[in-house]
């Protein structure tokens, strides 16, 4: 028995086949663009972290009356109540000479704090430098004193394929800029020596 046929027609498997490749074909362009625009969005924001921790650091050090410290641990940068330095001040933020002994527990103001910002999978420190001269990464220590001031200091990172320093001015704002720091000279003109220099 025969069975009547309606006017409504399935899809071959010829099309059914051009529609999937269709799919995959659009789905293998797409996915890679999608996944490297969210790496390069998750690195700017870890830059921008990175940045925003010197500034966090040398805010709390004036709010808190307390020396905060800056460094590098594993795969991560911390800033922290640096209780080392802050039993060595004074109230009014002057190094305190006494011996231990003889100081009381009001003569520092710490208080724990603790912020960390991990670098993630594509960043990693490369060299540090502080007042010029080169240090072990896992070694460097930035202090940020309760008014305000600091050392200045220098943190190459690998970022993805470039490398990038964040400055750490003695004072003033963290920066970026590209690539590596340009060597130091020991060779140094006193003002007025470079006319005579150039013109001899």
């Amino acid at each position: 028995m025969k069975r009547p046929r309606s006017g409504v027609r399935g899809y071959t498997l010829i099309e059914m086949v051009v529609v999937t490749t269709i799919v995959a074909l659009l789905a293998a362009l797409i996915v890679p663009n999608l996944v490297a625009l969210q790496r390069s969005r998750a690195l700017r924001e870890t830059q921008v972290a990175l940045l925003r921790l010197p500034s966090i650091a040398r805010n709390r050090a004036q709010e808190s009356r307390t020396p905060v410290l800056l460094r590098v641990d594993g795969d991560a940068l911390v800033i922290e109540t640096d209780t080392e330095t802050a039993e060595l001040l004074t109230t009014d933020g002057t190094v305190d000479n006494r011996p231990t002994s003889t100081r009381t527990d009001n003569d520092t103001s710490s208080s724990d704090f603790r912020q960390r910002v991990p670098f993630g999978n594509s960043i990693a420190v490369e060299t540090a430098r502080q007042n010029g001269d080169s240090l072990d990464p896992e070694t460097f220590r930035w202090v940020v004193f309760p008014d305000g001031s600091a050392e200045d200091s220098e943190l190459t990172f690998q970022v993805g394929p470039d490398r990038k320093t964040l400055l750490l001015p003695s004072e003033g704002s963290p920066r970026w800029i590209e690539g590596d720091l340009p060597e130091e000279t020991e060779e140094r003109w006193p003002a007025g020596e470079v006319e005579t220099r150039v013109s001899s």
